[in-house]
């Protein structure tokens, strides 16, 4: 088996070339790839080289192809789909997608970003959020995390939540959301990792928009 595989690497073109070369091709190959986790799985999401252009799809056993070509470009290569990557989570699917990397591509992933579908204009009680504070624990297995991102969609508007609280209404307001967020997210317990949350207004798209990215 060991003559095996180094005939193989010998045979090789591509483990034939400098190794700062093939850096720059690995690079190539597996870098500008955004994770996207969603209710249905995971899908890996690659940008057009061109500008303006479309995101094109791509499916996760394609994009790792590169790792399985032999154990040596693997071992060169395991960690760059965490590190030249990122991830953009919008259901609790990453918890199970987390559970897939090795311990080198959990160290090797410095950022992540939540989309957290949250209609803060809604009375706490019955307010949809798609993800809970247990779908956050995962990020204490991942020692490399260096920024964490997260966008909260607001369907309502602050004044009218203002109106509302002050006729006695139990209406959440956007610092009990970022309160909740604190906790969840455990960012007092997590000193090396940089938090920053946005609240975006939901813009509606046109009809002709939809058809576009359909």
């Amino acid at each position: 088996m060991h003559n095996s595989s180094a005939r193989n690497n010998q045979d090789s073109l591509l483990l034939r070339l400098p190794a700062e070369l093939r850096n720059h091709i690995y690079e190539y190959v597996l870098g500008g790839i955004t994770w996207l986790t969603t209710w249905s799985g995971v899908t890996c999401i690659k940008e057009n080289a061109q500008k303006d252009s479309y995101k094109v799809q791509t499916t996760e056993d394609n994009y790792g192809a590169l790792l399985r070509v032999s154990r040596q470009i693997y071992s060169e290569t395991s960690a760059l789909p965490s590190s030249l990557s990122s991830f953009r989570c919008v259901s609790q699917h990453v918890q199970d997608f987390c559970l897939g990397l090795t311990a080198t591509q959990k160290s090797a992933m410095n950022s992540m970003e939540f989309r957290l579908r949250w209609d803060v204009s809604l009375f706490w009680e019955i307010a949809f959020k798609s993800m809970d504070e247990d779908d956050f624990e995962f990020i204490g297995s991942l020692p490399g995390l260096k920024h964490v991102q997260v966008h909260v969609t607001d369907e309502g508007g602050e004044d009218v939540r203002h109106q509302r609280r002050g006729e006695g209404w139990a209406v959440m307001m956007k610092e009990d959301v970022v309160a909740w967020l604190y906790k969840a997210l455990k960012v007092e317990e997590r000193p090396g990792i940089k938090f920053s949350i946005e609240f975006e207004p939901v813009r509606w798209l046109s009809a002709r928009e939809r058809r576009l990215r359909q």
